[in-house]
């Protein structure tokens, strides 16, 4: 793919430290990039060990200061209620005031379908708890144009758009993830035109790394694919910031992001896992 940008060392994204939250390393979904969660059979629910502790946000070793933004994250096979979600996002306002990003809309619709709420409700209780986006996932890779076998429990076009209108009823601010293959992003119109009409808070994008994936084969995007596909996504969406998820040495990709139109480099410094 060929960079359409010229590299302008003073247009520097801002590099943005991030620390990771995750709900459990368990999950039935299967998605072939994942890099977190240890898969398991779905009926395997009721043996899932338990997800994160409340007290575990207590250990000496979170550097909660050093973080300018926290995702929380998971996987499906979790026994927690999502009322016990809500008090753990609770105690997370109380010891960061960084912004929280907490779940994905795949995560809610996992709720929605297990406990029967209406996801409205769900969202709602979100920003109620002290949540400031509504993060990201696998649960959109669809906008990517990527292949079914990729995420087969994906949410359809229907249930993210069901989830996205629920957290702008809400006032809760969303992100909509972009996964960056190592040959290049190719957007499809209809997805162009859902961003459009949907207008996230920022696109997310996150290169592929397929290291100990299923994609291994593959490879990762690169820094130049990466960048590329985010000038890419500036030209068709000019007016939805751009964050690229970058967990590799940061060193020159402020420059290098920014002259392709990102506006965040987000970094991650710490991970909390169950």
């Amino acid at each position: 793919m060929a960079v359409s940008f010229s590299l302008e060392p003073e247009q520097r994204a801002l590099l943005t430290p991030v620390g990771r939250l995750s709900t459990s390393r368990m999950c039935w979904a299967g998605c072939a990039f994942c890099r977190l969660a240890i898969s398991s059979p779905r009926m395997s629910l009721p043996d899932a060990p338990p997800g994160l502790s409340v007290d575990r946000l207590q250990a000496d070793d979170i550097a909660w200061d050093a973080a300018a933004f926290l995702k929380l994250r998971g996987g499906l096979s979790i026994k927690e209620p999502f009322d016990y979600w809500l008090h753990l996002i609770r105690r997370i306002k109380e010891l960061s005031q960084a912004p929280l990003m907490a779940f994905s809309p795949v995560e809610v619709w996992y709720f929605h379908t297990q406990e029967r709420r209406p996801v409205r409700e769900l969202v709602r209780l979100l920003k109620w708890a002290g949540a400031d986006f509504l993060g990201s996932g696998g649960a959109e890779l669809w906008l990517s144009g990527l292949p079914l076998e990729w995420a087969p429990y994906r949410l359809t076009q229907s249930e993210w758009l069901t989830v996205a209108d629920a957290a702008r009823a809400a006032d809760l601010r969303f992100a909509a993830s972009i996964l960056v293959p190592p040959t290049g992003l190719s957007l499809s119109p209809d997805s162009i035109k859902v961003l459009q009409d949907v207008k996230p808070h920022h696109l997310d994008v996150k290169p592929l790394v397929s290291d100990g994936t299923h994609l291994g084969a593959l490879g990762n995007a690169n820094v130049v694919v990466t960048a590329s596909s985010v000038n890419q996504l500036r030209q068709h969406l000019p007016e939805v910031p751009v964050y690229v998820d970058w967990a590799e040495e940061p060193e020159d990709t402020d420059a290098i992001f920014g002259s392709a139109g990102a506006e965040r480099v987000l970094v991650p410094i710490w991970e909390v896992l169950p």
